[in-house]
């Protein structure tokens, strides 16, 4: 069963760009990989260009693979690895970020701002509470 999770980080002006990831968005998953390797901004930035994800990983991969039977340790993307389109990261206000958040199916939400990730649950109201990743 999926548990579905937006990765992103704040900007300067106070947007968001974010993707969208498929499986395993849970804190005990995504918190050691995002912690461990992606605060630094230019790896972070590099996660997010390349778009949605099936599954988050250590690795972003320099190479299109097999979306069926990726590199273990390496990140599974829809537009890369199986040439869907439409898969691009999205830019967005803070309001319209959380307005996306309530129609989403996603269940938790990272958000990489001043040097760390907070993350948190997205309620059934689509409320979040961001706390620390630590």
């Amino acid at each position: 069963m999926a548990t579905r999770s937006h990765i992103g980080k704040r900007n300067q002006d106070g947007s968001i760009t974010s993707i969208y990831c498929h499986w395993d968005g849970y804190p005990e998953h995504h918190g050691p990989i995002l912690n461990g390797h992606y605060k630094d901004e230019a790896k972070l930035d590099k996660l997010l260009a390349i778009g949605n994800l099936s599954s988050l990983a250590p690795e972003i991969g320099d190479e299109p693979h097999d979306f069926n039977h990726p590199p273990e340790g390496v990140c599974n993307f829809y537009g890369r690895d199986r040439n869907e389109k439409n898969q691009e990261a999205s830019t967005l206000s803070d309001s319209a970020f959380q307005r996306m958040l309530r129609e989403s199916w996603g269940e938790y939400v990272y958000i990489f701002e001043n040097g760390e990730w907070k993350y948190s649950h997205i309620g059934d109201n689509g409320k979040t509470h961001f706390v620390s990743l630590k």
